[in-house]
């Protein structure tokens, strides 16, 4: 058997090459998927087959069982990557309960299959959601001055058609908000 750094030259340069491409692109993936460490990345990996609670991603990834030694400190390491997860948009929980397993949320499951549309990352707020929400503020603040008579359009029919628009891109804001938040959930 021959240890490393002895045989011929050549195969060990094409062996350290397929290697390196191997790590760039292992790495390239993660940060892809915007997970900063191996954990985050094994818990996604578990959330792919189902639910698990904090306790059962633990058992599954660090083979830790409640009571060993060892556990409290990996049951710690693996809800805070949850957490970070959760702050990404990735995992989600119910609400209430005694147990709450986490799941992997739409947005997860869309950025992991990498559908992208030109070269574009999946996101939580697309841009045209950003402009409706920017649009409808604006508005909502022109509907504020006239409440308070700061500003005034004379006749009725104009000041009928703003509240109309303003109105129409608050519900489609409202709407699309609704639609951002059921992504993570």
């Amino acid at each position: 058997m021959s240890e490393v750094g002895e045989g011929d030259p050549d195969d060990l340069t094409e062996i350290r090459k397929v290697a390196k491409e191997r790590v760039l692109r292992a790495i390239g993936d993660l940060r892809q998927l915007d997970v900063q460490d191996l954990t985050q990345a094994r818990i996604i990996g578990s959330l792919l087959a189902g639910q698990r609670t904090v306790s059962e991603l633990v058992e599954e990834i660090y083979g830790y069982k409640r009571g060993d030694e060892g556990y409290m400190g990996a049951y710690s390491k693996t809800r805070r990557a949850v957490m970070v997860l959760s702050s990404h948009g990735y995992v989600s929980t119910r609400l209430f309960g005694k147990d709450k397993p986490y799941r992997l949320t739409r947005y997860a499951v869309s950025n992991l299959a990498d559908i992208r549309v030109n070269g574009d990352r999946p996101r939580i707020m697309p841009r045209i959601d950003m402009v409706i929400h920017s649009i409808t503020i604006f508005l909502g603040v022109v509907a504020f001055l006239f409440a308070l008579d700061t500003i005034s359009l004379g006749s009725s029919l104009p000041f009928a058609v703003f509240y109309a628009v303003f109105f129409l891109f608050l519900g489609g804001s409202i709407i699309r908000l609704l639609e951002s938040v059921a992504k993570v959930m």
